[in-house]
């Protein structure tokens, strides 16, 4: 039940395995597994989402839980950061349920789903692995949007493209462009 798939410049594959409630690279070279997080201070994540990785070779990834909260160790729904060294802490702690991310290409930006809220966040990335200033830039409609956001992409100008019932397009800022229509709710979009 792998989700939020990413590849790194040199071909590894990144997944957050939800089921196996764990964060891996996949080498490029040979296909060997390598597991980057599967605790935080001692206990097990709660069943990572979705994943960015940051021009420091870092990636940020979400923790919500879907379903039953039978086995929470995790006192809430975060998002988390691995150094490129292998270090793991929590970024935010504040969601109800984080899902998709996304890194700004400038790596100076943090956008982050609520769903439950039919929220995106935007944070100011001060460092790697720290972030402050988060805001909401966008709420989608109730009626328009439905559920989400869930996946999300960037386009090579920075609008974001974050699926709830259709697909939302949105400036950098959270401006509204428009909806692209598409025949059943996308789970996640990329380009």
């Amino acid at each position: 039940k792998s989700n939020g798939l990413v590849y790194d410049v040199a071909g590894h594959l990144y997944a957050c395995q939800g089921e196996a409630r764990r964060v891996v690279r996949v080498s490029a070279v040979d296909g060997k597994v390598e597991v980057l997080a599967d605790k935080f201070d001692g206990k097990k994540l709660n069943s990572p989402n979705d994943l960015a990785i940051d021009p420091a070779g870092g990636l940020y990834f979400t923790d919500p839980r879907y379903g039953s909260n039978d086995g929470v160790e995790q006192p809430c729904m975060g998002v988390y950061y691995v150094t490129a060294e292998g270090k793991v802490s929590r970024v935010i702690d504040s969601p109800q349920r984080p899902n998709g991310i996304l890194v700004s290409a400038d790596g100076k930006t943090l956008y982050v789903a609520e769903p439950n809220l039919r929220q995106l966040w935007r944070y100011s990335i001060t460092a790697p692995g720290q972030v402050s200033n988060g805001k909401v830039i966008f709420t989608g409609d109730e009626t328009l949007d439905g559920g989400g956001p869930d996946g999300m992409a960037l386009d090579a100008d920075g609008r974001i493209y974050a699926t709830y019932k259709s697909v939302v397009v949105l400036t950098a800022g959270g401006d509204l462009i428009g909806r692209i229509p598409v025949p059943e709710q996308p789970a996640n979009c990329t380009f």
